[in-house]
């Protein structure tokens, strides 16, 4: 396993284990769980092993493990996933060309997964059985939560 780092959003940041949450991804991430980053302005909320879910209340952490603890702006702990004593959830990834459409691609994914939204290299999958796809193109995990993205 590779020396565990931040991913930046923007491909041409400068993510290190030495970035804070808003250098890494804008004004309003904090730490969540100790090892992760998240924005509550954005309706994310912070779950358990640092996952991040989209819904009015942390009630979306359900399939997460439950809730995370909600840090402060700042540096995470990100090599405390490196010291875990269970086993981390498996997490699936996939490839994607620019010749393919959103839905393609994410018909690619492990698991059934439909587009929502976005294009090359940024597309927006979800899963119809337990999260939703807003008109605005956001994915929220739980019923309702749509109507957070109203303007």
């Amino acid at each position: 396993m590779a020396l565990a780092e931040l991913h930046g959003r923007q491909d041409e940041n400068d993510c290190t284990i030495h970035s804070t949450c808003d250098q890494c991804f804008g004004e309003g991430y904090i730490i969540c769980d100790t090892m992760g980053c998240f924005n509550p302005d954005k309706h994310e909320q912070c779950c358990s092993e640092a996952y991040v879910c989209i819904g009015k209340d942390n009630s979306c952490c359900s399939a997460w493990g439950g809730p995370g603890i909600t840090g402060t702006a700042g540096v995470p702990n990100v090599t405390a996933a490196l010291t875990e004593t269970a086993p981390a959830p498996t997490v699936s990834s996939w490839s994607c060309t620019r010749f393919d459409s959103g839905e393609a691609c994410c018909q690619r994914a492990p698991i059934p997964l439909h587009w929502c939204s976005g294009d090359f290299p940024n597309q927006r999958c979800y899963n119809p059985e337990n999260q939703f796809c807003c008109t605005d193109g956001t994915v929220c995990d739980e019923a309702g939560c749509c109507e957070l993205f109203v303007r």
